[in-house]
């Protein structure tokens, strides 16, 4: 059975990773004294914590339905990913976004859920939910909850976030613990951080730094950027794709797996196209496209359909658009 839990470790890190979210270090992040130790680097770098401050509409987008500002993804598409472990498809992960209303004020919520499929649900049955809710002007998390159900395990935790005095406060609502911790004026969570990714436009190989709240804490993320391949998953033929390479994983979320890989489409959407997680005895779990629903007249839209084709935003020499 540890098996079987350690997949769906390796799940859940695929499909929350695959949004496109840059590798974490297993360490804390710095502190101001250790900025030039990474400026020594000399390569690009960006902190994700620290964007504009006012966000535009980017390169990467499609805007948001009515009510809300111009975002860089379309506001109420859902993403839909089948979950591969050697030949069978064992569970089905879904990321969807939606505007809500709390308190007179419109948000935004982005949420993550999966849940096992087939014969798997049976004996080990999956059904987790991770949501992020965003003040949309800012882009900045408001609430971030994660509930997960796997097996006999159980966890309910919501963290809430008060800029201004630099503090989140987290409460685990199954073990009646709580606790505060300090934050930096723009930390995102996870999920926040990963849609707030798809607006930026990685260039391949190149090596990019940020940070981001996971786990009660502040980690420095790393990301390798390699090259533009063509993948074809599915009804979706010939998808450009950079491919990202992570070195570490977020406890809780990701399981230590030997290695992550992650796909994005190199386009308006800048979805995550492909993931995979490799661990020792349980081998390769896949999470891969499956289609895409919502708001949107294009490519991702249209599977399949030779009318709509990928428009490619980093033209490379030998692969046509």
């Amino acid at each position: 059975m540890h098996y079987v839990k350690a997949i769906f470790f390796a799940i859940a890190g695929c499909a929350v990773f695959g949004l496109g979210l840059p590798p974490a270090r297993a360490e804390s992040a710095p502190d101001s004294a250790s900025a030039p130790a990474q400026a020594a680097t000399n390569r690009p770098a960006r902190n994700a914590t620290h964007p504009p401050a006012t966000l535009a509409r980017s390169d990467c987008g499609q805007g948001s339905v009515a009510g809300g500002p111009a975002l860089w993804f379309p506001v109420g598409e859902q993403i839909f990913y089948k979950v591969q472990w050697g030949v069978w498809i064992v569970a089905e992960t879904k990321v969807a976004s939606e505007y809500i209303e709390e308190d007179g004020r419109e948000l935004l919520a982005i949420r993550v859920t999966t849940h096992t499929k087939s014969i798997l649900s049976v004996f080990y049955p999956v059904d987790d939910f991770i949501e992020s809710v965003v003040d949309p002007v800012t882009f900045l998390s408001i609430r971030f909850t994660k509930r997960l159900s796997e097996g006999r395990y159980r966890l309910h935790e919501i963290t809430t976030f008060d800029h201004k005095a630099r503090t989140a406060h987290w409460r685990h609502l199954l073990k009646n613990e709580s606790k505060d911790f300090a934050i930096d004026a723009n930390t995102r969570d996870l999920i926040s951080f990963m849609f707030y990714m798809r607006s930026q436009k990685f260039e391949p190989n190149k090596h990019y730094e940020f940070r981001v709240m996971a786990d009660e804490k502040l980690y420095n993320l790393l990301v390798e950027s390699r090259d533009i391949e063509t993948l074809n998953i599915g009804n979706y033929a010939k998808i450009r794709s950079l491919k990202l390479d992570p070195e570490a994983k977020f406890q809780g979320l990701f399981v230590r797996v030997g290695k992550l890989e992650v796909w994005i489409s190199d386009d308006e959407r800048c979805l995550c196209v492909r993931a995979t997680a490799k661990a020792p005895v349980i081998g390769t779990i896949r999470l891969l496209i499956d289609r895409v629903e919502g708001p949107g007249d294009d490519y991702w839209t249209h599977p399949g359909n030779p009318n709509y084709t990928q428009k490619a935003r980093n033209p490379v020499e030998g692969l046509a658009e």
